[in-house]
């Protein structure tokens, strides 16, 4: 009868090794921080909801005062949903006979 009993010893790690391997971890979390960078931004911008940096607010309530029955336009706020869609909402002044539809679906930007 053969006892087979696993009695495997474990060597030494030498120290080189040791100090490899946190230095291989922060290298690679360093790289993958650089080449996110941009990702993370964008993302935070939406989640911040920022104001898109492609849209001036200014030159948007100036064009939606020149649009048709516009009488004033106030409280603008733009945010990204994503990196490429941008959402409004803004309180508009309609003159009594402009037609709100119209107003509505004018093209600004």
């Amino acid at each position: 009868m053969h006892n087979n009993t696993n009695t495997t010893t474990t060597q030494p790690t030498p120290h080189n090794q040791q100090i490899a391997d946190p230095i291989c971890t922060f290298l690679f979390a360093f790289l993958t921080l650089l080449t996110t960078r941009a990702i993370l931004i964008d993302i935070h911008d939406i989640l911040m909801e920022r104001v898109p940096k492609s849209i001036n607010i200014s030159v948007l309530h100036d064009r939606m005062l020149k649009l048709q029955g516009v009488e004033a336009v106030h409280d603008i706020h733009v945010w990204g949903l994503t990196p490429s869609i941008a959402l409004m909402n803004a309180h508009v002044n309609l003159s009594p006979e402009a037609n709100p539809d119209d107003a509505l679906h004018a093209y600004v930007w």
